[in-house]
């Protein structure tokens, strides 16, 4: 999709000089970076930790006690995340600490221990990353297989090492500490933007060499960070189940730079979580939805094939005019480049649900179906119902 308005442009000149018939001609090509006039908030964008010119020296984000979402014994486990350096500093990009673990460090960065892309270990050594590119976007992953580290730059194994320490075996609570752009709780450091940090747990996600995603990172299954970096106020918020809420340093802001390109909204499946009772919630489940920018999801609930009038959001409370139907549901995702939807499988019959009564004088005569019917106990014989 072509793209008629700027809100930044970068440029750079070259005049080139035509001769034809004696005259000259003087033409300018201008090659620009643009980021779209169009962002909103919500859309993907990333988090800044300084300006274009500038190193950062007051600005990170760090969770300062440590958290079992990242206590991750001897297992495998993936770090990942985009970063777009503007400086050649010292960058501590993403770091996790523990004094009292057998593994007291994990940093991922530039200009740790050499001058280059690293991920450090206080105990196993680093891993040299090659050249930092300035005013780029670079993919950075270190991940973990049997004990082996890796690491990955732009989707291409640079080296790796035993690594096979107990990320669980430090004081209680197990875990780790964790600083974005800084060394620790109070020093800020690095450069630039970072977007799409996630930590997964209990995989290594990569193993070989790999084709750099080109779309947002989606919570799969182990995320216990990540970092969506939405524009907006929201910046900030860890979309896994974990919900981390982290500290800031400074003032790290949000930015519509992002490295993805814009791209229609997809769905991969539909499904339907909860119970096929009567008087349950039911909840519309997206899988794999994606898209730049982030797409919106719409829902409408079918019964027996037929839409439900007003049954438009992504949960569905069943009531009597269910009772013996199958229930389903349509996902549609959308953002400015187009749509698409999934529909989910029928569930089972919705069938009927056992009431429970406390006082008597509290019961309801009716459980929202015609057919119940309701017998009051007396003195000698308890109440009774059937529908």
């Amino acid at each position: 999709m072509t793209r008629k308005l700027f809100s930044s442009i970068t440029a750079s000149a070259k005049a080139v000089a035509f001769a034809f018939a004696g005259i000259v001609l003087l033409t300018t090509f201008v090659f620009i970076e643009v980021t779209p006039a169009s962002a909103a908030d919500g859309d993907v964008g990333s988090i800044q930790f300084s300006g274009a010119s500038s190193s950062n020296s007051s600005n990170h984000l760090k969770l300062d006690t440590r958290d079992s979402a990242f206590a991750m014994g001897t297992g495998d486990f993936a770090i990942e995340f985009w970063w777009r350096p503007t400086q050649t500093t010292r960058s501590d990009v993403f770091n996790m600490y523990d004094s009292t673990s057998p593994l007291g460090r994990i940093d991922i960065g530039y200009g740790l221990t050499m001058g280059a892309l690293e991920v450090y270990t206080s105990t196993c050594g680093s891993i040299n990353g090659g050249a930092l590119t300035t005013n780029a976007w670079t993919h950075l992953a270190a991940t973990r297989t049997s004990g082996t580290l890796r690491f990955f730059v732009n989707g291409v194994e640079k080296g790796s090492l035993t690594c096979a320490q107990d990320m669980s075996a430090g004081a209680a609570p197990t875990g780790y500490k964790l600083s974005i752009m800084g060394d620790g709780p109070n020093t800020s450091n690095g450069s630039g933007n970072v977007t799409n940090i996630r930590v997964v747990k209990g995989s290594a996600v990569y193993s070989s060499n790999f084709t750099v995603p080109t779309s947002p990172l989606q919570k799969i299954s182990g995320t216990v960070l990540l970092l969506s970096a939405l524009q907006g106020a929201d910046f900030m918020k860890d979309s896994s189940d974990t919900n981390l809420v982290l500290a800031t340093r400074g003032t790290p802001t949000t930015s519509s730079l992002n490295p993805f390109p814009e791209s229609a909204a997809t769905i991969t499946s539909a499904s339907i979580s909860g119970t096929a009772k009567f008087g349950e919630t039911l909840t519309a489940v997206a899988g794999g939805a994606s898209g730049n920018p982030n797409p919106s999801q719409s829902f409408q609930w079918f019964r027996d094939g037929a839409p439900i009038n007003g049954a438009t959001t992504s949960t569905y409370f069943t009531g009597p005019s269910d009772l013996g139907a199958q229930l389903s549901v349509q996902i549609t995702v959308t953002n400015r480049n187009g749509s698409a939807s999934a529909s989910s499988g029928n569930t089972a019959a919705i069938g009927k649900a056992t009431p429970t009564f406390g006082a008597w004088s509290a019961v309801a005569k009716t459980y929202g179906t015609s057919s119940f019917t309701l017998t009051p106990p007396t003195s000698s014989t308890p109440g009774t119902f059937s529908y």
